[in-house]
């Protein structure tokens, strides 16, 4: 289940015999909105005056004729702070990662913190059952040569949501700056996401993903496919647990990866 952005509830006035009082309701907020599961992004945004935490554990692997690279990042944190009623802001920062390589029967393995990221999310669009944010993200290079890029980058987003009664469907273009494999430039990166989204139960609700991404790297370009699937239980208003998996389609993609998490919002 997607859950929709706060809804400013119209003043009720209440007259009697001796004069007119006006009783406001009092605001009510949807559920909490987390960035997970899926791949494809909302386009909700964390209330005005709330604060909105966000925890994961990812974990990958990638095997192609008898070489192997896992990777886990420990700590994905991401923080978004409502700024008004359809913006956000947003910091985020990884604690560690650990990168595990077996390369002609040798082993290495590197670990590190990761990079930091802000970024702002505005939806500028809300109609009946159509709605439309633009997202833009900066990559700061903080981390180290374990999963840190490097050098600095920068994404944009413009996510779409549309309403399909109780579900719903996510488009998700995107356009980056993406540091390259070297760590001394970037390039053209770009792809697009696809998530559908339905109910399970009152608290529990799945997302199937679809993506495609297209990195021009100098050293390299790939075109990475990928399916998702994700859960998430809504354990109260302000509290969501979630846990899901990704599958590579080709060659130039992780073969899977997995992860959990948990958002609450303050």
């Amino acid at each position: 289940m997607r859950f929709r952005l706060p809804i400013l509830l119209a003043a009720t006035f209440l007259a009697t015999p001796a004069q007119a009082q006006t009783a406001p309701e009092v605001k009510e907020e949807d559920a909490i909105c987390a960035d997970r599961p899926g791949i494809a992004s909302s386009t909700c945004t964390v209330p005005a005056n709330r604060v909105q935490v966000e925890l994961a554990v990812d974990w990958s692997f990638q095997e192609e004729g008898g070489d192997r690279t896992d990777t886990l990042l420990a700590g994905d944190t991401l923080v978004r702070v409502g700024v008004g009623d359809r913006t956000e802001l947003q910091f985020g920062w990884t604690a560690y990662g650990r990168v595990r390589d077996r390369t002609a029967g040798i082993r290495s393995r590197d670990d590190g913190v990761g990079d930091a990221l802000v970024g702002i999310r505005h939806r500028f669009f809300e109609g009946e059952r159509v709605s439309a944010a633009v997202q833009g993200r900066l990559l700061l290079p903080t981390g180290g040569a374990a999963i840190g890029a490097g050098t600095w980058g920068f994404d944009l987003e413009m996510p779409i949501e549309f309403e399909l009664g109780d579900n719903y469907l996510l488009l998700t273009p995107a356009l980056g700056a993406t540091p390259d494999a070297d760590r001394r430039g970037r390039h053209l990166s770009y792809g697009l996401a696809a998530g559908f989204g339905f109910n399970l139960s009152k608290r529990l609700s799945a997302q199937l993903d679809l993506a495609f991404y297209r990195d021009d790297d100098p050293l390299g370009a790939s075109t990475e496919a990928l399916a998702g699937l994700g859960l998430a239980w809504l354990v109260n208003d302000d509290l969501q647990l979630d846990l899901g998996a990704n599958i590579g389609l080709n060659r130039e993609t992780p073969n899977f990866g997995i992860y959990v998490g948990a958002a609450n919002r303050f």
